[in-house]
Order: structure tokens, then sequence, then C-alpha cells
């Protein structure tokens, strides 16, 4: 028998009001969070655009320069290997996977990586049926996972594509939940946040091609996801352009932006916090290391993006990864070639 998921939102305002009653002033963030899951499953769109202003949206991302110079090499190594256009043409087969078969598939992926694994997915699946939501395609996700730190709810959105999307974005969140449940202070590195998922993603797309014997589908959505990535970097490419404009010559500097590039552009540039194209970057090369891995010894690879988990972040990372005798990025174009050659 079919098994109906959804996310009430009567149970949403519910939860917001037990934040607000109780006086938990430290976990106002949950209400943002909360809010931002009613806007997706009302409308679509989860962002909440209260400024766009550019001038206010550089000096935002000027504050966190010390930051993100720090990952900026990672970023720039990204482009200089491009090899890939970053314009997503991709075209899909279709794919038709029904949510419980999406969610079987995944507990099957799951059990194959090792009990852990297994566990972490029935945990899930104890809540999904009112913390789990498959909506219509928007231009605006590609799938949501929430944590709400007061109350211990976790809940996932999964767009409902006709392709193996719909499975990988599945695996993808499913991890963020996770996360949560091994080490809820992980997600605060948001720089290495989404190194394990993008992992599994990568793996559980080698996984459904396998299985169902599909032609390429896998490689396609590898290839989608790098695209990506680095779409990202040229972004924020261009951003650290602005920054650098601004910081050295202030209202000239933003006259001089303006010149250079669309209001269109600019608008969008100015949606975003740069944190946004940063959270990508580093996980993503630190996930096609551990991928290249997982190809030689799985069992090391599952052991190591378990430490990461539980005790990387930011500033150890690298070590982390030293100890291993792995260094990021060091497959990244190999990697990005036999994309192009398969």
């Amino acid at each position: 028998m079919e098994k109906n998921y959804n996310i009430d939102i009567s149970y949403i305002d519910y939860l917001i009001n037990i934040i607000s009653n109780n006086g938990l002033f430290e976990y106002s963030s949950d209400i943002d969070v909360l809010n931002k899951l009613k806007r997706l499953l009302n409308n679509g769109e989860s962002i909440l655009v209260e400024d766009n202003d550019l001038r206010s949206r550089l000096q935002e991302n000027s504050e966190y320069l010390s930051l993100y110079n720090r990952v900026y090499p990672y970023v720039r190594q990204i482009i200089k290997s491009s090899v890939i256009d970053e314009d997503d043409n991709t075209i899909f087969n279709k794919i038709k996977l029904s949510d419980n078969d999406v969610i079987e598939l995944a507990q099957e992926f799951f059990a194959k990586q090792n009990s852990s694994y297994s566990q972490l997915m029935r945990d899930f699946l104890e809540d999904a049926s009112d913390h789990l939501k498959f909506i219509p395609p928007t231009p605006h996700t590609e799938g949501e996972s929430y944590f709400i730190r007061s109350t211990g709810d976790c809940f996932c959105i999964v767009p409902n594509y006709s392709n193996i999307m719909k499975f990988s974005i599945f695996t993808h969140e499913c991890t963020h939940i996770f996360d949560w449940y091994i080490n809820d202070n992980f997600l605060n590195n948001f720089l290495i946040a989404e190194s394990h998922s993008l992992l599994m993603e990568l793996l559980a797309c080698d996984y459904l091609n396998n299985l169902l014997n599909l032609d390429k589908e896998n490689i396609k959505r590898q290839l989608q996801i790098h695209k990506l990535i680095k779409t990202d970097s040229m972004s924020i490419y261009e951003i650290m352009q602005m920054l650098y404009l601004y910081k050295r010559f202030g209202e000239d500097g933003i006259k001089k932006i303006k010149r250079v590039y669309s209001p269109k552009y600019l608008e969008y540039i100015s949606t975003y916090s740069l944190d946004v194209f940063f959270r990508y970057q580093l996980s993503y090369l630190i996930a096609i290391e551990l991928y290249i891995l997982y190809q030689s010894d799985k069992e090391k690879t599952l052991w190591l993006i378990r430490e990461i988990v539980n005790k990387g972040n930011f500033k150890t990372i690298e070590e982390v990864l030293a100890k291993e005798k792995i260094e990021i990025g060091e497959h990244f174009t190999d990697y990005e070639r036999k994309l192009i050659l398969k």
C-alpha cells in the first residue's frame, strides 16, 4: 500500500507558536527557518527578499572577506581548470518513480553502505509521514532540509522530478538529516556542511544507474552538479571583483560596477549573501576526493566522512584529510575530464 507523505502547514504554525510563547528567544532563528518552510510550501519560493540593494549587499559581504579569502583559492582552482562551460542544457530521460519507490530505493542504497546508514534512515522514516513532502519542481529549489533545533524536528522537501534527480536529491537531503542526527553542530560549518550530502548524491547516481540499467543518467546528473558548482564559482569571482572596486573606490566603485554589469545581473547578485555562493565550493572538492577514494576503499571513505561530520570544521578540514593523505582538489581536473569522456 502506498504511503502518503505531507507537511501540514498548521503543524508549522503550531511549532512557531510553541517557540514564541515559551520565550525561547535563543531559538528565534528557528522561527525564521519555519517561516521559510511555510513560504516554500505555500508558493514554491523559500527566499524572502527584504533588501536587494547593491550597496548594502556589498557592505555586508565585505565584512566577511577574511573568511571568504581563505576559501577563494579553491574557487579559483575550480574556475582555472574549467574544460566545461557552465550552461546547463541537461536533458534527462524520463524515469517514473513514485514517492514510495524513491524511499525504498534510498533504503536499499543506504543499506548497501553500512548498518549505521540503515539505522539513520529508519530514524528519519519514523517521522517522515508528516515531515517529508515531494513538491512540483520550481526554479527556486533543488531540494531543502530544515532543522528546528528547539523542537528536534527535521523537515525534507524534494522536487518531484520524473528523472534521476528525484532519487539523487532525496538521498542528498536525507544525508543532511543524518548529519543532524550525528552531530547537530556540523551544520554550522556551512563551508564544509555539504561534503557528506554531495558525496552520497554522487554515489546514489551511480547506484540507480546501475540498478535500473540506465543509459548514463548518472553521468548527466553528475555533470549537471559540476556545472552548477562552476556557475556559482563564476558568480563568486564576479562578486569579489565588485568588492574590490567597492572597497577601493566607494561610491565611484559602485558607479563603475553599474557600468560593467547589467541591472538584471546586479539584481540577481544582490539577492543573495556571499555565503550562499561559497556554500558548495569547498564541500564539492572534498566530495570528489572521497568519491574517488570510495571506488578503491569504500570502508575507509565511509569512516572518513563520519570523522568529518563528527570532528571536522573549516579550520581543521585540511589537517583531517592530510592525515589520510588526501589533498583537497588534487583530482578535480581529472574527475572533470573523465565526466566529459564518459
